[in-house]
């Protein structure tokens, strides 16, 4: 059972597959055998510009926990998609900011749930 952090991230990440064409990503990662890895690096993504990262940094820690789990990977290419979804998820990355904000505040799971599905516009 997802802990309720999970549930807004999880949230989150959901939201963002429907905002771009997810089964295409998915394809660009075919070769990890695992969407939950897949959906990893989406959150990252997401966590990435959140925290107001370069697209260099994103790459890079992508990069080296591709490199974990044996998985080298085009960085050429994976720079690309990270460039096009800070375009796609700017709904997204605001919820993920706003977040964030809130549990560094101590505010609790079900109250920040609320806000994140407020900014992605789900009832």
């Amino acid at each position: 059972m997802p802990t309720p952090k999970d549930v807004i991230w999880n949230t989150i990440t959901d939201s963002a597959k429907t905002r771009f064409d997810y089964d295409e990503y998915k394809s660009s990662f075919s070769e990890l055998g695992n969407e939950n890895a897949v959906e990893n690096i989406l959150f990252m993504i997401i966590v990435g510009y959140a925290e107001e990262q370069s697209v260099d940094e994103i790459v890079s820690k992508i990069s080296k926990q591709l490199l974990l789990i044996g998985f080298g990977g085009d960085v050429t290419k994976l720079n690309v998609l990270v460039v096009g979804l800070q375009k796609s998820l700017p709904f997204e990355i605001k919820a993920t900011q706003q977040a964030l904000a809130f549990f560094d505040m101590g505010l609790k799971p079900p109250g920040i749930l609320v806000q994140v599905k407020s900014i992605l516009g789900n009832k």
